[in-house]
């Protein structure tokens, strides 16, 4: 296994880990063993558990990222709030899933972060603060940035029900339509 591999493997490994296990799950020792590898090998690559976890959050981004760049082409250039509304709660929808795994994984990781970078990184993971305040912004949002948080803030609770084992935990449409229609300045 080449050294990109290996750090992409120890990377899923411990979303893996950590997804079934929890934060206690994750160490040093318990990567080597379910990769098979020899002892100490990890820890070669990544020498710190905020290196693991920073590992893995860059993997959650790069999946997320593909995964929403895929589905913003579906979108026609300057998408009404209906249509946002219908992409965004299919991502969401994707997550409480099938990457439901990865949001528990998220979630028990983030109290574990020490460093101010790598849990600013962790915690958007799934969710980019700046698109959604660029699409209120395109949307015609008095104040984008209040309108994305509160967007957000609806997004990471979908989410966190999923992670929680809520049954038919998912994003209304009618909801996110609201949130992502302006107010009337009138």
């Amino acid at each position: 296994m080449a050294g990109t591999d290996r750090r992409d493997a120890i990377a899923e490994a411990v979303l893996e880990l950590v997804s079934h296990g929890g934060a206690r799950a994750l160490s040093h020792g318990a990567i080597d063993t379910h990769l098979g590898l020899p002892r100490g090998s990890s820890s070669y690559y990544f020498r710190t558990r905020t290196h693991l976890i920073s590992a893995a959050a860059d993997r959650l981004i790069e999946r997320s990222r593909a995964q929403f760049s895929a589905l913003a082409t579906t979108l026609p250039r300057a998408p009404t709030a209906r249509q946002a509304a219908e992409a965004i709660a299919g991502y969401a929808d994707h997550l409480a899933t099938r990457r439901v795994d990865e949001v528990r994984a998220r979630f028990a990781l983030a109290p574990e972060v020490d460093d101010p970078s790598v849990h600013q990184r962790l915690t958007r993971t799934f969710f980019s603060p700046g698109a959604a305040a660029a699409l209120c912004e395109a949307l015609g949002h008095p104040d984008p940035a209040a309108s994305a948080r509160g967007l957000l803030a609806y997004l990471e609770g979908v989410t966190a029900q999923a992670a929680l084992g809520v049954p038919d935990a998912r994003a209304d449409v009618v909801l996110l339509e609201r949130l992502l229609t302006p107010p009337d300045p009138h």
